[in-house]
C-alpha cells in the first residue's frame, strides 16, 4: 500500500507532462505562436478552469500571452457573481488580465441563444484587447457528444466531423484530452 501511495505523485507528474505536451502540440497545430495573445474563455467549470491552468504552466518558450474572460448572462446574478469571483481568483494569482463580460439581457435562455451571445461578447473582447485567439475548454467528451447529437439529428457524414480544433480565431487546445 505504501508503494502505491508513493508512486501517485510520479504518475500524476507523468500525466501532467503528457497533457502539457498534448496542449503544446495542439497550439502549434492550429498556428498559435508564443508571441500571440490568447483570450481564455473560463466559465468556472472544471474544463475551462483546467485549460487556464494548463496554458499558464506551459514552458515559457511555448506559452502565448494570456488573458481571461468570463461571460455573465444575467440569468442568475448571484450565481454569476460567485462564478466571476472564482474565475477572477486564478487570473489574479497568475497575474493575468481578467475581463468580466456582461452582454445584457439575453432575451431567451435557450442554449443556442446563450452560446451566440457568449461568443459575440468574447469576439468583441478579443478585438478590443488585441487578442489574436480565443480558447475554449472543449474536450474529447464534448467532441463525442457533438458527433452523437448530430448523428441522431440525421446530419449524416458532415455531422461526423464534430468540433474543429480551430475555426477562425477560435481554438480548442483540450480537444484531444
Amino acid at each position: 500500500r505504501a508503494a502505491r501511495i508513493m508512486s501517485a505523485p510520479a504518475s500524476f507528474e507523468k500525466e501532467r507532462l503528457k497533457t502539457v505536451g498534448l496542449v503544446t502540440t495542439a497550439l502549434k497545430d492550429v498556428g498559435v505562436s508564443p508571441t500571440d495573445t490568447v483570450l481564455t474563455a473560463v466559465s468556472g467549470g472544471s474544463d475551462s478552469t483546467a485549460l487556464l491552468e494548463i496554458l499558464a504552466t506551459l514552458p515559457r518558450s511555448d506559452r502565448p500571452g494570456l488573458a481571461v474572460a468570463y461571460v455573465e448572462h444575467g440569468l442568475d446574478p448571484e450565481r454569476h457573481l460567485r462564478e466571476a469571483d472564482l474565475v477572477a481568483a486564478p487570473a489574479e494569482r497568475l497575474g493575468l488580465d481578467f475581463y468580466r463580460l456582461c452582454p445584457g439581457d439575453p432575451g431567451r435562455s435557450d442554449e443556442a441563444n446563450l452560446r451566440e451571445i457568449r461568443y459575440g461578447a468574447l469576439e468583441e473582447c478579443a478585438v478590443r484587447t488585441e487578442c489574436k485567439w480565443i480558447a475554449t475548454g472543449h474536450t474529447i467528451d464534448d467532441q463525442i457528444e457533438t458527433v452523437l447529437f448530430r448523428l441522431l439529428r440525421g446530419s449524416g457524414r458532415l455531422g461526423m466531423g464534430g468540433i474543429s480544433a480551430r475555426r477562425d480565431r477560435w481554438i480548442r487546445p483540450l480537444l484531444a484530452i
